[in-house]
């Protein structure tokens, strides 16, 4: 059951907090928000978050924003000093929890790039725990974490590319345990935003498109949470690209034995690699390099679902391929989260 606590960077185990009961490296807790203006029209995602590594002792703050075609990120990286509660700072970065399970607080102030970002998240939906994700067979060193996502209004100001934006939407997710990317089969996150209720799916695939592991829930802003049972999809690629889906079409299955059809329909992707800080789809070399050297891709999507229209997300994990949908596999070395990116400023570590 979920409590207020677990919004914050706590573990849980019969240890102190503060002593994690795993050495493994890639332990990690990490809270992340997918947000997005509600008009397609605009072309404005963005994916942040901020991540502790307890057994590498540092913090990671990350944004990713994609706004007309045009690419934004930038990372700092700070040793891990003192007692986390519920104000995460990191460079230009802060989340605060301002009410557990309600509100937070995000700004990012990257002027250097003249992105700025001070938005207050409030909570629309009920939040939804996963079950427990473990992977069978070959893939059960992958990841061993506990999730919850919950879908919320963002007011405030989001400021990029001599635009502002005032009133959005988007996800809140929370998670905490071992998850050792380099070795993830295919994944599909999708979180769907309509006017009021939002889908939320995510399920892991093997190269021939079984499903190794499915999970998720409609959530309404009247407090109803049903589970998603089962998950199966089609996608259709971008002509002459070998990874990045141009359109999804997605059948659910609810613990009601309700079928829902989703569709989904790329508005533009965030490819996450090592990549610059800061390029743009307008040079056909930049972004052929962005999509040769994707891992994933954060893909802001828009929604239909009978007759009613939603945005959000589909994080698409793309590295190990699967030959069911055509996509093969890209070389995925292991990726300290302590190093810089190729072409990127160096990590910030003193703040």
């Amino acid at each position: 059951m979920l409590q207020k606590l677990n919004e914050y960077m706590i573990q849980q185990s019969q240890k102190p907090i503060g002593e994690l009961a795993s050495e493994e490296p890639d332990w990690d807790n990490a809270l992340y928000f997918f947000v997005s203006d509600p008009d397609p029209a605009r072309e404005l995602g963005l994916f942040c978050g901020f991540e502790i590594f307890p057994n590498r002792g540092i913090s990671r703050a990350t944004y990713h924003l994609r706004h007309r075609g045009e690419q934004y990120r930038a990372m700092t990286i700070a040793p891990l000093a003192g007692e986390l509660g519920p104000v995460l700072v990191s460079g230009f970065f802060r989340f605060e929890c301002l009410d557990p399970m309600a509100r937070w607080r995000i700004e990012i102030e990257d002027a250097e790039k003249e992105v700025s970002v001070a938005l207050d998240f409030a909570a629309r939906c009920p939040a939804y725990a996963h079950r427990h994700v473990r992977l069978p067979g070959a893939y059960a060193e992958a990841i061993d974490q506990r999730h919850y996502n919950q879908s919320g209004r963002l007011r405030g100001t989001l400021r990029v590319g001599g635009e502002t934006s005032r009133e959005l939407v988007g996800m809140k997710n929370r998670s905490w345990g071992v998850r050792s990317w380099h070795r993830l089969p295919m994944y599909h996150w999708t979180t769907a935003q309509f006017d009021d209720f939002s889908v939320n799916t995510w399920h892991f695939e093997d190269q021939d498109g079984s499903p190794l592991f499915v999970d998720g829930a409609i959530t309404t802003e009247k407090g109803e949470v049903v589970p998603v049972t089962a998950v199966e999809h089609e996608l259709e690629l971008h002509p002459g690209s070998v990874k990045r889906v141009r359109a999804r079409r997605m059948r659910i299955t609810t613990a009601r034995d309700e079928v829902l059809h989703l569709e989904g329909r790329e508005i533009g992707s965030i490819p996450l690699a090592p990549l610059p800080d800061r390029f743009s789809e307008a040079s056909p070399g930049q972004w052929a390099a962005a999509e040769a050297a994707a891992l994933w891709f954060e893909q802001h999507t828009s929604f239909r679902l009978g007759d009613q229209r939603g945005i959000g997300f589909v994080e698409h994990c793309v590295a190990p391929g699967c030959r069911r949908h055509g996509i093969a596999p890209t070389a995925f070395p292991y990726l300290d989260p302590a190093a810089p990116r190729p072409g990127a400023a160096a990590p910030d570590r003193g703040r």
